[in-house]
């Protein structure tokens, strides 16, 4: 049986090292790029990939609590939308501003103080959730194993 080295590069030099496991259906010796994932391995992390993607977009679809009390759309576009009229209501020198949060609730003469801190919120939240995403995404893209695969979970 030939024994073939699997280097972090991607390539394969013939020696000692790991043996091509069984069932794998490409992958190719020498200089040559190296692929060593077999067509239901492949699949079942495209699989956990868009499982862990729909999580993240489940994440944001639920809303955020901010420490006021307010639950808030937690989507990019939201949070976008709410810091444009943040900046608005700044230019125009306003000192409060009229919200509505993700229950369709209108907060009226919100200190301009408080939706800066409801903005840092909702930006901490979402950067903390997409961090996980790709994390998580990353963890299940380099699973060499099912058994490592399984252990990636949102």
């Amino acid at each position: 049986m030939n024994f073939y080295k699997i280097n972090t590069d991607k390539t394969a030099a013939v020696g000692s090292g790991t043996v091509v496991p069984q069932g794998f259906t490409e992958y190719i010796i020498g200089n040559e790029p190296i692929e060593l994932v077999n067509q239901q391995f492949k699949e079942a992390i495209a699989t956990k990939t868009t499982s862990i993607k729909q999580s993240f977009a489940d994440a944001l679809k639920a809303g955020f609590t901010c420490t006021n009390g307010i639950i808030m759309d937690a989507d990019l576009i939201s949070i976008q939308t709410l810091d444009s009229g943040y900046n608005l209501s700044i230019k125009l020198s306003q000192t409060t501003m009229d919200i509505t949060d993700y229950h369709n609730i209108d907060h009226l003469a919100l200190p301009i103080a408080d939706v800066d801190t409801m903005l840092t919120e909702l930006g901490v939240n979402y950067n903390t959730l997409r961090v996980k995403k790709n994390t998580l995404k990353k963890q299940a893209e380099s699973a060499t194993t099912q058994a490592k695969l399984d252990l990636v979970i949102w």
